[in-house]
This record gives C-alpha cells, structure tokens and sequence, in this order.
C-alpha cells in the first residue's frame, strides 16, 4: 500500500521579514536567494528596506550572525512557520541535507 500511496518527504518553509539599511539590500537577497529563498517583495523607504520571503526552515541556522555581521548590528528579521513544501530534486547535494532524507528521495 505505501508504494501506491507515493509518498513525498516535506520540509517546512518559514515566512521572514528582514528589515535592513538600502546599503546592504543586494547581499541579503543574494544570500536569502542561496537559502533557496523565495523572495516575495522588497519595500524601501527613509532609506531602509524590508524584504519578504520564505525560505526552508532547514537553512536559516547562522543567518542570524550573518545579519549581524552584515549590517553592522543594524539588521533586524522575524521569522514563522508559513507552510510544507515537497521537497525538489537535487536536494540530495545539498550537504545541510540529512542522508537518510536523501536516501528516502532515490527510493
């Protein structure tokens, strides 16, 4: 029965709103973007910028630090559970990846 069920691993997707001076915008959607974040808007004003995306929950450790050290202390963010997602072929490169999901993936 669970070969016909097709079964398809999850990963849980957070929500984030990163709020950052306009000076440091373009690293943080390069580095949100290598999260396999998806970006969903950027709004600026008073030279500060917000940027919204979702990015798997399994990825955000040490970005934290990396908004620290990028914007000076001056880098805020927030972050929620929004939903799951499938996970997509190719995750079993990703060296933050636990084998056994990978393994799970070929099967």
């Amino acid at each position: 029965a669970l070969d016909k069920a097709a079964p398809r691993l999850l990963e849980p997707i957070l929500k984030m709103e990163v709020v950052t001076p306009d000076d440091y915008v373009g690293e943080l959607v390069g580095e949100l973007n290598s999260l396999r974040g998806v970006i969903s808007g950027i709004k600026g004003e008073d030279g500060v910028f917000t940027v919204d995306a979702s990015v798997p929950a399994a990825r955000i450790f040490g970005f934290p630090n990396f908004l620290q050290h990028l914007t000076q202390g001056r880098g805020t963010y927030s972050a929620q559970f929004s939903h799951y997602e499938q996970v997509f072929d190719g995750t079993d490169d990703d060296p933050l990846w636990p084998e056994a999901a990978s393994a799970a993936l070929r099967a």
